[in-house]
């Protein structure tokens, strides 16, 4: 259901036509490109069917600074960071004006300063321009902290959908396990005083 009607997309170009992006997990960018490049690809500025570098890091900065991306045109993909990959993504998606764009788990490789910034583009992006992200992810703290609505699938199915400010972590926990938790890990009784020590650690960190 997309825009009030059902919807079957049945190619790449058919989404972007629909504006609907997305990014994937696994990030689908041209390394040796710079960002302007990456944004602009298939969308190419040519004069004379002459490339025309500076025309694209032109629309590049145009657009950066209208959506308030903090990302150099010139640098090439491969030498920026996760976090920053993932902005080309949504950067490259909003200059097809896209107004869906679905988030595959966008928070696993990221540090925590750099999920709060990606989670401050959503929200800004949501707000200032009505764009509607669908975030999949099993970081139920993200989920619960930044969606309107959590829909929950199992096994290929459709769980449930409500509010997410009627859900819990043991809720949604609950939903994607088919059971409570107690019951998959059920508490454990305490080992007599005199037991024997199997193992022991000190300082042991992450």
């Amino acid at each position: 259901m997309y825009d009030g009607d059902d919807t079957l997309v049945s190619s790449p170009r058919e989404a972007i036509e629909r504006g609907i992006a997305f990014v994937q997990q696994e990030l689908v960018l041209c390394q040796d490109l710079t960002v302007a490049e990456n944004i602009c690809l298939g969308r190419e500025n040519t004069t004379l069917g002459f490339l025309r570098d500076r025309g694209s890091l032109r629309e590049f900065n145009q657009l950066r600074y209208e959506l308030g991306f903090e990302l150099d045109g010139r640098a090439r993909v491969g030498s920026l960071s996760i976090a920053d990959q993932q902005q080309v993504e949504i950067l490259k998606a909003l200059s097809r004006n896209a107004r869906l764009i679905v988030l595959d788990e966008p928070t696993s490789s990221l540090t925590p300063t750099e999920i709060e910034h990606m989670h401050q583009i959503v929200k800004r992006l949501t707000r200032d321009r009505g764009t509607t992200f669908i975030y999949v992810s099993h970081f139920l703290d993200h989920i619960l902290s930044n969606c309107d609505a959590v829909t929950v699938l199992r096994n290929g199915k459709h769980v449930q959908t409500g509010p997410a400010i009627d859900e819990t972590h043991a809720s949604l926990a609950a939903a994607m396990l088919g059971r409570e938790l107690s019951e998959v890990f059920p508490p454990k009784k305490a080992p007599p005083p005199t037991s024997a020590v199997k193992l022991s650690t000190s300082g042991l960190t992450r």
